[in-house]
């Protein structure tokens, strides 16, 4: 009889969501300049490729976040003499203050979290560089 209870606790505890739903990440080019975006994001089990942005365009991917291990998703940045590392989701910083919903205007100085219109947060690039 309690199998069914065994089920429902593995889904609610998978990585693709489960019943917790899955979290979004939005990547704005913000640069000064009017320099292209080059965006490669991967966690520790999934690649998710090389993107092109352009100056405005922004890239979106979504994953469910692991209850039972550490999500991360790091990105390289680059653009026209420069690459730089962030950590676009990162479940220790992360899972309290945009569960559901990371965007980012990249720019050269580094990501900046925007919250709403008023409420942004700019975060240092990572200490190693691409």
């Amino acid at each position: 009889m309690a199998a069914p209870h065994y089920i429902v606790l593995a889904y609610a505890l998978s990585d693709d969501g489960g019943l917790f739903g899955k979290t979004h990440v939005r990547l704005t080019n913000a640069l000064d300049g009017n320099l292209d975006l080059t965006v490669h994001c991967k966690s520790k089990d999934n690649d998710l490729g090389t993107h092109l942005l352009h100056l405005g365009e922004t890239y979106e991917f979504s994953f469910g976040v692991s209850w039972i291990s550490t999500t991360m998703f790091n990105c390289s940045f680059a653009w026209q003499g420069a690459c730089h590392m962030f950590d676009a989701y990162n479940k220790t910083r992360d899972l309290q203050n945009c569960y559901s919903n990371c965007n980012y205007n990249v720019k050269q100085s580094g990501p900046c979290r925007v919250y709403s219109s008023k409420n942004i947060k700019c975060f240092s690039w990572n200490s190693q560089n691409c």
